[in-house]
């Protein structure tokens, strides 16, 4: 229920609040008439938009608040069950309740959450975002879509707040397992995907999904929502979790595709740099795999110490031609296997190896065991054995047959 405020003449004066422009600080007005008597707001931008600026665009209202946020004038507080609730900070300073109503919004145990400003803009630039521009981000464990905003001053100026719509900034690491604020370990996850990862790693998250729904993302993964942006529609399946449904597949995987293995699986941070090849993307021209790609390689079964510029520019221009999209790791697997079909078409094996058939009379077992030794061979840096063992041994001469070859006489063999 909205409340009658008041402002203070200062207010127009303020140092910070000059520097926004005049829809933050009409909003930051508005927020008054929505708090209670103790500053709490309940954390649904939507419904705060309906309420304070019905009539504006709601990402903007949405960016707006969490600039405010950003800069110190609200605060996002955490309950225990994963709600949150917005709290006006210096409340006091900005209105006088003679006699506060018990808020029904405010928890004990609740805590702020707090992302330093200085991280903030090296999230914003690790995404892509520069000061004074809005860009386009998606969710990093589903792909929903939502933007970074870096607003200019009022005076014209880059801020040094930025704010982030239906995005949030989420500990890769949690900060309950030592997890840190840097931008080395923030990524920024939609608000389903981080209330519902709570404190589990990015890889118990991200295999508990897969393994409960490989074939597609539930509604609840996926945002829970339809709408604005990307939407579920049975054919293509953003997010980074989902098995991949197009391209080149045979329709006889049934579990989730070992491709989709990226920084999530690897459980690794992304890097401070660049966040690099996140999600799915076109093939373009100067991709390279990553640098233990012959290592991933032979857990895909296939053994390689090296591709050559012409193996790769050969891969990289079909690609490019065919349009398609696939993450980091999945690109890989198919760099890899194109590597093996090519190179058994030119020589019959790879590198030197020739392919096990069903006409070699051996049976499944017996090719796997061979295959895995194989792998563990080129792990160690050492060529296969060859079928007949002369990778190891070397062969004989006829010489050296004729000379172990014994006559022994009758009756030299005790019965």
């Amino acid at each position: 229920m909205a409340r009658i405020r008041t402002i203070k003449p200062e207010f127009w004066t303020d140092s910070m609040m000059v520097q926004f422009d005049v829809f933050t600080r009409l909003l930051y007005i508005g927020l008054w008439t929505a708090a209670d008597d103790h500053g709490a707001i309940r954390d649904e931008p939507d419904r705060i938009a309906m309420e304070v600026m019905p009539r504006e665009d709601i990402e903007m209202v949405k960016l707006n608040i969490d600039l405010l946020i950003a800069s110190g004038r609200l605060s996002r507080m955490l309950n225990d069950d994963g709600t949150s609730y917005l709290i006006i900070d210096k409340w006091t300073d900005h209105q006088r309740v003679d006699k506060p109503s018990k808020s029904k919004i405010i928890r004990e145990h609740s805590r702020k959450l707090a992302i330093p400003a200085e991280s903030r803009r090296k999230v914003a630039l690790k995404y892509g975002c520069t000061p004074g521009d809005k860009h386009e981000a998606t969710c990093y464990f589903c792909g929903n879509p939502g933007s970074i905003y870096w607003p200019r001053l009022y005076s014209g100026k880059a801020g040094s707040w930025v704010a982030f719509s239906e995005l949030e900034l989420d500990h890769f690491e949690p900060e309950s397992t030592g997890g840190k604020n840097s931008s080395e370990n923030l990524v920024l996850s939609c608000r389903n995907c981080n209330r519902a990862r709570c404190n589990k790693t990015a890889f118990d998250f991200v295999t508990a999904k897969l393994s409960a729904n490989p074939r597609e993302s539930s509604g609840e993964f996926m945002g829970g929502k339809e709408g604005k942006g990307r939407e579920w529609n049975g054919k293509e399946n953003p997010s980074l979790c989902a098995r991949e449904n197009s391209g080149d597949s045979d329709g006889e995987n049934t579990g989730p595709d070992p491709g989709v293995v990226n920084s999530i699986l690897d459980n690794r941070a992304p890097p401070a740099g660049g966040l690099g090849n996140f999600g799915k993307f076109v093939m373009a021209e100067g991709w390279k795999p990553e640098t233990d790609f012959c290592r991933k390689a032979a857990t895909w079964g296939v053994i390689i110490s090296d591709y050559t510029p012409v193996e790769l520019a050969e891969f990289v221009t079909y690609w490019q031609s065919e349009g398609k999209t696939f993450h980091q790791a999945q690109w890989e697997q198919k760099f890899a296997q194109s590597i093996k079909h090519v190179r058994n078409k030119k020589s019959g094996g790879t590198d030197g190896q020739k392919a096990s058939s069903a006409a070699s009379g051996e049976s499944r077992a017996v090719q796997t065991i061979k295959a895995a030794i194989a792998a563990d061979r080129a792990r160690n840096g050492l060529q296969p054995v060859g079928t007949d063992g002369g990778g190891v041994f070397g062969s004989l001469g006829d010489e050296e047959w004729i000379g172990t070859v014994l006559d022994m006489e009758d009756g030299s063999i005790e019965t």
